[in-house]
């Protein structure tokens, strides 16, 4: 390492150069970096659940849905501005680009249908062709409506206050900003002192979510001011900012030159962690500049000190830089694209670090000119130190406490909280703890219209379960059409009365009706055909009778595939743990389909014909929440092994690895808790705070027990050595702990809730960690007296030096 430090000093306009000639090929690729957010790499898309929605999407509507509220004040729905308005809302959706014609449903469009049945025989009707002008005209469409219950309840609220207007949009053709725009047109245009208008649906969340990431910038520069302040107050001077403030920015180049010439964008939902990343640059840099003011304040030229702390600090500093690395790359366990593009990017950003923090800081110290405006700062800097402070008095107390009693007390307290934690993480729920969109707040427009639309007529949240027959007319089948059936009755029995399901829909749905109506409204003909000809007979009816589209959502042209949709009340982790498991369990143990039976088609085939799950909003969050539920262990379990092999190998000790590992897997397990208290659930935003969390938290200790080791080779008292320690090393920690806490706390102003509560987690796991260097670390070496430190004593010291 002596070697190689004099290399670096001697020959530094060599070094500099090749790290500035990398630094301009980055910039480049920096200058052609997209800044989007795709949100399809929000899915998970090697997932049973996201292939069946991407065949079928485009087949019966995907996760591109829009859903339309308005709501009268006063009255109801029936009156004549009101209903103007719904028709109104209904057309302007047909001119937005790439929406589905065919799927524009209200009771404003022709394609909303009613049967009346006659002396003439069937006739199909739409439910209202104009806009009724007189009372009888209102009345009679008041009674067209309440007959219909592909109307009454899906489409027109049970209280009449409410009606429901729905579209699809093609997934390759919408453009989410001009669709954003003008639904904000309509709205407005639409919404007067009596209707209310309420807009939930991708489009308009993704809108949302674009309009609200670009006040990521104001964030970005506050932190950052912050961050100087904060680095100023701890140096006092100018050099102690301006450095961790260049290699910072240098490391940005170089990481998002990286992201670009991968092919990635930068997706600003994640901006947290290449900013932590950067973050995490800064702070090596503060070590190095630390240990540099303290070699130069002992008579050393500034060269001489450039090179002393790239001997001493390079391998600590590389080992720290390898497990935040690790913790970083093991967020990639879970196959979701969003999570592994960040992954990559920012562990080979970590990796950066170890040139731009562990060489150019020195570098750049080294040019620093040996004037009096130096000495002047270095005078100041030991006057200040003269003057003792709060925290210059408070960690030599600390560790005098420790080696005494304190020890015994900090062990038992961790282990009351490992008890504590471990009894209410339980309460953690993989999922959404809240209804409403997990990337904004839950007072945002978005989410009150969503929560009115879920509250009021709860059509906002559909599983798909589909039925995929391996030739055409295989739903054209009277099994097929009584499983459909009885599947419909097994989840109302099941889960209706739960309040997480309202109702299903399916191309069976209408059959009962239409037996009911033929009888002339007769109740005791209101059930599903007994015959399988009558079944077939009523789909053939419904299929021929309808217009192009009127059925789209629920079979295909070729009667090969069907849609049975089941509207949850909300898609929160509980939620979609419970409606998933009751359709498990029917297509486990009641269902016959997919178990080696064939079925006769309509056209006299055999066919064989199977479940498939799943789509639409819970089916998508289902296999985003199987992921992170599966990948969560894992996650942890391989980044704390990580951590104890790095330390171990490092110290050569099972005990060190032991010591580090312990308070991380304490401070987790912690987190856990309070996301449990505070009913923050795991998802997509929450899921990567363990493994980063651990990490770049073991830093403190290995810095920790670094500086420990060389204590004790300057005396044989291990509690001499530690409350040196606590003194020397503990308000380094101290510092750049409240750095990096207060750089991600002030993502808690975000209005998108996803990096608020990502920078949040981070921010409490980080500061849990600070704790456990201070307290649980010291109190375990002075408690155990491991090998590796007491074995170290003066001989040693003098060996080496």
């Amino acid at each position: 390492m002596e070697r190689f430090a004099e290399f670096c000093i001697k020959r530094r306009n060599f070094v500099l150069g090749i790290i500035l000639l990398i630094t301009l090929v980055f910039g480049y690729g920096v200058a052609r970096l997209k800044v989007e957010t795709v949100f399809d790499d929000l899915l998970p898309q090697g997932h049973e659940y996201i292939r069946i929605h991407n065949k079928f999407r485009r087949l019966f509507g995907g996760a591109n849905h829009i859903t339309i509220l308005v709501q009268v004040k006063k009255g109801d729905i029936f009156n004549k501005t009101t209903l103007e308005k719904i028709r109104y809302i209904s057309n302007e959706l047909y001119k937005i680009p790439g929406v589905d014609r065919f799927k524009v449903l209200s009771i404003g469009v022709t394609k909303m249908k009613r049967i009346v049945i006659d002396a003439q025989g069937f006739r199909v009707q739409p439910v209202m062709k104009d806009i009724p002008q007189t009372e009888e005209e209102m009345k009679a469409l008041r009674l067209s409506v309440y007959g219909n219950e592909m109307c009454y309840g899906p489409f027109v609220s049970f209280d009449s206050k409410k009606a429901m207007i729905t579209a699809d949009f093609f997934d390759e053709e919408i453009d989410y900003k001009v669709a954003f725009k003008e639904l904000q047109r309509i709205r407005k245009e639409a919404e007067d002192e009596n209707n209310l208008v309420c807009i939930a649906g991708e489009p308009m969340h993704y809108g949302y979510v674009r309009e609200s990431v670009q006040r990521v910038n104001l964030i970005l520069i506050g932190t950052v001011l912050i961050i100087l302040g904060i680095l100023y107050l701890y140096f006092r001077s100018k050099r102690g900012v301006i450095v961790p403030l260049v290699t910072a920015a240098v490391s940005g180049v170089w990481g998002l030159g990286f992201m670009s010439f991968m092919g990635y964008n930068l997706d600003p939902l994640v901006l947290v962690l290449p900013f932590l990343i950067s973050l995490m640059t800064a702070r090596h840099s503060m070590q190095l500049c630390a240990r540099f003011l303290e070699e130069y304040s002992r008579g050393k030229s500034t060269e001489a000190s450039s090179q002393i702390i790239i001997s001493s600090m390079f391998i600590p500093g590389l080992t720290s830089i390898i497990t935040d690395c690790l913790g970083i790359a093991l967020v990639a366990v879970a196959p979701i694209p969003i999570l592994q593009k960040i992954a990559v990017s920012c562990a080979f950003w970590s990796i950066a670090t170890t040139v731009l923090a562990l060489i150019l800081t020195p570098l750049i110290l080294s040019y620093i000119p040996e004037s009096k405006r130096l000495a002047s700062e270095l005078v100041a800097i030991e006057e200040k130190k003269k003057k003792l402070s709060l925290m210059d008095r408070w960690l030599p107390s600390l560790g005098s406490w420790i080696v005494g009693k304190g020890k015994y007390i900090v062990v038992a307290i961790s282990i009351l909280i490992t008890i504590w934690g471990g009894v209410y993480s339980k309460r953690l729920l993989v999922g959404d703890m809240l209804p409403g969109s997990n990337l904004l707040w839950p007072f945002h427009r978005y989410n009150i219209d969503g929560f009115r639309i879920s509250f009021a007529m709860p059509v906002l949240c559909p599983l798909y379960v589909l039925i995929e027959g391996d030739k055409n007319d295989a739903i054209n089948s009277g099994p097929v059409l009584r499983e459909i059936y009885q599947f419909q009755r097994f989840v109302r029995n099941a889960l209706i009365g739960t309040g997480r399901v309202m109702f299903t829909q399916s191309i069976v749905s209408v059959f009962p009706g239409a037996q009911y109506m033929v009888k002339e409204g007769n109740p005791n003909w209101y059930f599903f055909p007994i015959t399988n000809k009558e079944a077939q007979y009523n789909l053939n009816r419904v299929a021929y009778g309808a217009e192009p589209g009127d059925i789209d959502r629920y079979i295909d042209a070729d009667s090969q595939f069907t849609n049975i949709v089941i509207f949850c009340r909300d898609k929160t982790g509980e939620t979609i743990r419970l409606v998933m498991e009751k359709v498990k369990e029917f297509i486990n143990t009641q269902s016959h389909l997919g178990k080696n039976v064939t079925v006769t088609t309509g056209l006299d085939q055999q066919a064989h014909v199977i479940y498939r799950l799943a789509g639409g909003a819970i089916g998508v969050q289902a296999a985003v929440n199987e992921v992170i539920n599966d990948s969560q262990i894992w996650n942890l379990v391989l980044a704390l092994g990580g951590v104890f092999l790095c330390v171990m190998i490092q110290y050569r000790s099972i005990a060190a690895g032991l010591i580090l590992t312990v308070p991380l897997a304490i401070s987790n397990l912690v987190c856990f808790a309070l996301m449990g208290i505070y009913q923050i659930g795991l998802t997509v935003s929450t899921y990567p705070v363990s493994s980063i969390g651990v990490g770049l938290g073991v830093d403190y200790g290995i810095y920790f027990l670094s500086r420990l080791v060389e204590e004790k080779r300057l005396t044989d008292d291990l509690n001499e050595a530690i409350i040196n320690t606590l003194k020397s090393n503990g308000k380094s920690i101290v510092a750049i702990a409240t750095t990096l806490t207060i750089g991600l706390i002030f993502w808690l102003f975000s209005t998108l809730r996803f990096q608020a509560w990502m920078g949040a987690l981070l921010a409490v796991l980080l500061f849990l960690n600070m704790l456990g260097a201070l307290f649980l670390v010291p109190s375990l070496i002075a408690f155990f007296k491991p090998g590796f430190v007491t074995k170290v004593n003066k001989s040693e010291a003098r060996a080496s030096r």
